[in-house]
């Protein structure tokens, strides 16, 4: 069951960053054509790529939680276990 919600999280995580990196995408490009100095160009660059990161941060961390579900689920059947008579 856990496998399941991870993946079917897993696919709507895909799809939000998707729509969030094209978003900051279109907004480096516009910006970075309008840019004058040196440094504004670099935070376009920066910004876009900490929102390449953002995907892999955001399934890491749901498969990570996931994966302590899990092993607090055994926890949990093992306490069960020892209060039975």
């Amino acid at each position: 069951m856990a496998f399941a919600v991870d993946t079917w999280f897993a696919l709507r995580i895909d799809f939000i960053s998707l729509g969030v990196n094209a978003v900051t995408s279109t907004f480096c490009i516009i910006y970075s054509s309008q840019a004058e100095t040196r440094e504004e160009r670099v935070f376009t660059m920066m910004l876009l790529t900490y929102m390449l990161l953002l995907q892999e941060f955001a399934l890491w961390s749901v498969r990570y939680f996931t994966w302590i579900e899990k092993r607090m689920v055994s926890v949990d059947r093992c306490l069960k276990i020892l209060e039975i008579p």
